[in-house]
């Protein structure tokens, strides 16, 4: 199935598109996590332990299954002090 991706913040520099969006193709059930670890194939600085996800402008755990067109939007968590 297909499904669109935008990444924001420092993940824009693992992909090669204007914008970091980018439409992928992933097995059928598929969820974040493993959507994550497809990108992690192209990057390093895709890590499910680090990334925050947000469907339809709600963020979502990593277990939640993708249906077939939804856009994710992947952050990566930060933290300072």
């Amino acid at each position: 199935m297909r499904i669109g991706v935008v990444v924001h913040g420092m993940l824009t520099a693992a992909v090669r598109e204007p914008g970091g969006e980018v439409q992928i193709e992933v097995p059928d059930g598929v969820d974040i996590k493993g959507l994550v670890e497809i990108l992690s194939e192209q990057s390093p600085l895709f890590d499910p332990r680090s990334c925050l996800a947000v469907v339809d402008a709600v963020r979502v755990p990593l277990d939640r299954v993708l249906v077939e067109g939804e856009q994710v939007h992947l952050y990566l968590m930060f933290g300072g002090g």
